[in-house]
């Protein structure tokens, strides 16, 4: 009954960003993974990976997160995923969301979602309805066929847009070969001169000029006050490890064993978890029967970002205990959680590198606690 449990727990949260929950879910996870041309897969696909390369035809979502990931393939679906260095092509038959360092597609999709520091459209792309983009570098060719709106430091536009643009940022370079069939409203702060080629803009032009930022004073924060909030923080974290050791502790060494064994993966999940569901929340929202599993989802979702900074130290307080050639047989659990998180934390308060250590922590916490509810023998895998 136990298991049955679990595995009924798991097939809900891998439906956390899925536009279809009754559709079944593929699942994949390794260092390279390779999905051939002449493979076809009745079902939504999750791949998890550092090199991820896909060119089979999906008739369901895909979901991916991984380091470098290559897509070209037809999805009869929705693509989310997240990644360093991304690249799509192919045709998708519903809607492509991508947050990554570098990201480039020239896929056909109806509409398209971006978040990155380097977004580049190729002029094959085609977007059959609407575009949001979010990046530092947005470089966009391609065919557009409603509504674009870019938020980023530097825009160019090499192409037509068949509607309206909407533009939040700095730089907007229209160059000779693109058109705007609507208007162009654009954001930008008041000390940037704008010189844009009026006869590109078929509709009306609407500058909105911002008052640039100042920075707030910030408040002084003693080395007491700095102290006191360490300490508070460790307590607060102690307790709820020792509530999760009383409560289950066969499931939360299960989550020390995943974050121990397969650190990359459960840092590409979590990361991607952490991204992806709030878009799942939304669109399950939006389908009305899919409300009660949209709270489901949410209160999982708060349990685990609650409780992931706690299972990474547990993992770094047994790691201490080995490394010092210490003896499991005086150090239980609960030792290693009064270890690994004084030091973890203070660890965490170290200049510079502090927040990215506890970044790196809560991911890997987040994506144990998700891929404990796969069954033991894909723990393994």
């Amino acid at each position: 009954m136990k298991n049955i449990i679990k595995n009924l727990v798991f097939t809900l949260i891998l439906f956390l960003i899925s536009a279809n929950p009754a559709r079944a879910m593929f699942f994949q996870s390794g260092e390279n993974i390779n999905l051939p041309s002449d493979q076809v897969y009745d079902e939504s696909v999750l791949i998890a990976g550092s090199q991820i390369t896909i060119n089979s035809t999906i008739n369901g979502d895909l979901y991916c997160a991984g380091r470098d990931i290559l897509i070209n393939a037809q999805v009869n679906g929705s693509i989310f995923c997240v990644g360093q260095n991304i690249k799509i092509s192919g045709i998708i038959q519903n809607n492509l969301f991508a947050a990554g360092q570098n990201i480039i597609t020239d896929a056909s999709v109806s509409n398209l979602t971006t978040l990155g520091q380097s977004l580049t459209v190729q002029p094959a792309a085609n977007i059959s309805q609407d575009a949001i983009l979010a990046g530092q570098d947005i470089n966009l060719s391609g065919t557009f066929g409603r509504d674009l709106t870019v938020a980023g430091e530097n825009f160019t536009l090499n192409t037509a847009v068949v509607r309206h643009v909407y533009f939040y940022g700095q730089n907007i370079n229209l160059q000779p070969e693109s058109s705007i069939a609507g208007n162009l409203d654009y954001y930008i702060p008041q000390d940037i001169q704008v010189n844009l080629n009026k006869e590109l803009v078929a509709g009306t032009i609407s500058a909105h000029r911002l008052d640039t930022p100042t920075t707030p004073k910030q408040p002084i924060i003693t080395p007491v006050a700095n102290f006191v909030h360490v300490i508070y923080s460790i307590i607060s974290f102690l307790i709820i490890g020792l509530v999760l050791l009383s409560l289950n502790p066969k499931r939360t060494l299960s989550i020390i064993s995943i974050i121990n064994t397969r650190s990359l993966v459960a840092f590409l999940v979590g990361f991607a978890v952490l991204i992806l569901t709030p878009f799942a929340f939304i669109i399950l929202l939006i389908t009305v029967i899919g409300i009660p599993l949209a709270f489901l989802i949410l209160f999982v979702y708060i349990i685990a970002i609650i409780t992931a900074t706690v299972y990474s130290s547990l993992s770094f307080g047994q790691m201490l205990v080995h490394r010092f050639n210490l003896s499991d047989k005086y150090f239980q659990p609960t030792y290693y959680l009064l270890i690994g998180l004084p030091v973890l934390w203070l660890i965490f308060n170290i200049p510079f590198v502090g927040w990215f250590i506890a970044m790196v922590s809560f991911f890997l916490g987040l994506g144990a606690f998700f891929l404990s509810f796969l069954p033991s023998s894909t723990h393994n895998k």
